[in-house]
């Protein structure tokens, strides 16, 4: 659930992605609080920093800080009822990039992933999981 910007729920005892450097994602849970995003936008988030990192793009501290943006600014827009405009998630990301800068960071993110951004929700189910025809006969 999301809460009010300090009324939110507490985010120190959240898990976090291996992969991704402690200052970057110590920098995304601030922006996140900022922006008051839910637990699972947060957690998209940090899996697509996770991902980022592994990709070996963005070396520089700037483009790292834009790519956190920009994974705040995709996963709230999987997870959020009302995703923050672009001006919003710049507030929030304390300047580091301008809106302009904030697209073109989503698109070398994205581009980076390949694309392949998903949730849980989102996730397809295991073949298992999936009922059969033959599961309700006789039910």
């Amino acid at each position: 659930e999301s809460g009010a910007v300090g009324g939110g729920p507490d985010r120190s005892s959240r898990s976090i992605h291996p992969m991704a450097e402690p200052e970057l994602r110590e920098w995304v849970r601030c922006a996140a609080d900022g922006l008051a995003l839910g637990d699972e936008a947060l957690g998209v988030a940090l899996g697509l920093i996770d991902a980022y990192c592994r990709s070996g793009r963005g070396a520089s501290p700037r483009r790292r800080r834009a790519a956190g943006a920009a994974a705040l600014w995709v996963a709230a827009k999987l997870e959020e009822y009302a995703p923050p405009c672009a001006a919003a998630v710049c507030w929030a990301a304390g300047g580091a990039c301008s809106p302009a800068q904030l697209v073109r960071a989503e698109a070398r993110l994205l581009r980076a992933l390949d694309y392949r951004v998903w949730t849980a929700r989102l996730a397809p189910e295991p073949e298992a999981a999936r009922p059969r025809p033959g599961d309700f006969v006789g039910a």
